[in-house]
């Protein structure tokens, strides 16, 4: 016999998981790599995050923030420090199979720094949105 959660599947893309959107918190089918739903993708988490109350935040989220944006500037700066000649362009020294591997590796290394510091910026904006929700309802 069909079950209700059958259908959802046949609905969702493959892949997809259903869970709560990160940004707006309605439960959606996402895909492993996605970070909002469909309602939110006309909304930049940045949009999404200056609605947050101030007065939710606390000391933790504070460092939480300034560890996530920690991590992308040391990536950042070590990138540059190494691989940035000029301001804008990159330093090309090597053979093309060389600066192939040098750029493939630094774009890791962000790639690597952007997950690390999305991953506590959801952190702290779910500790949030709790947060809000639990006083807002008193």
């Amino acid at each position: 016999m069909a079950k209700v959660v059958d259908a959802a599947r046949i609905t969702a893309p493959d892949g997809a998981v259903w869970r709560n959107c990160p940004a707006c918190g309605r439960l959606a089918a996402l895909a492993p790599d996605a970070v909002q739903c469909g309602g939110c993708t006309t909304k930049t988490r940045a949009d999404s995050a200056r609605l947050l109350p101030a007065d939710a935040f606390t000391d933790v989220d504070r460092d939480d923030i300034y560890e996530a944006g920690c991590t992308f500037a040391a990536a950042l700066r070590d990138i540059t420090h190494h691989e940035i000649g000029d301001p804008g362009c990159w330093d090309l020294w090597g053979t093309c199979p060389e600066e192939l591997g040098r750029l493939h590796a630094a774009l890791d290394q962000m790639v690597s720094a952007v997950k690390t510091s999305r991953a506590l910026l959801t952190a702290v904006e779910r500790r949030v949105r709790r947060t809000a929700g639990k006083t807002s309802g008193r």
